[in-house]
């Protein structure tokens, strides 16, 4: 009879540094936007610069000298800006290819009759300004010649 050995499984090896903590994706990209590969590399390039936040940020945990801190703090700064300067680009080309539909004629109506109230307001506010000013340069010449006399 044959004995039976058991055998183990090797367990899959755990990648060194902690977990990345993923950040939520934008909610209001548009569905066209997905399959712009401009937009997909600089997904890509953000995930691999939030790993490598996670990296330094996982070693700066375990540096004892202020030496080795400074050494790491360029780093971590520059990992953290791009990380931000690719979420700004993600959000910028997600932008630019949002499309504004045209307004409804009522609605250009409306806003065109809006536009002449504000303008017929704008002048009588200058009108009454100009008003208030030329009454009140008269009633301060007046109480000059009143005080000389």
């Amino acid at each position: 009879m044959k004995k039976k050995t058991a055998t183990r499984k090797r367990a899959a090896s755990v990648p060194a540094g902690r977990p990345l903590m993923r950040t939520m994706r934008m909610a209001a990209a548009p569905a066209m936007a997905t399959g712009d590969p401009r937009i997909e590399a600089i997904q890509a390039a953000r995930e691999a610069a939030e790993i490598v936040l996670a990296e330094l940020l996982h070693r700066s945990e375990d540096v004892i000298t202020a030496d080795d801190m400074a050494d790491l703090q360029p780093e971590i700064e520059l990992a953290r800006s791009t990380v931000n300067d690719c979420r700004q680009k993600e959000i910028d080309l997600t932008a630019a290819g949002v499309t504004i539909p045209p307004l409804e004629p009522a609605s250009v109506a409306k806003l065109q009759s809006l536009a002449e109230s504000i303008d017929a307001a704008t002048v009588r506010a200058a009108v009454v300004s100009a008003t208030l000013g030329g009454l009140a340069a008269i009633l301060n010449s007046a109480i000059r010649i009143k005080a000389m006399v």
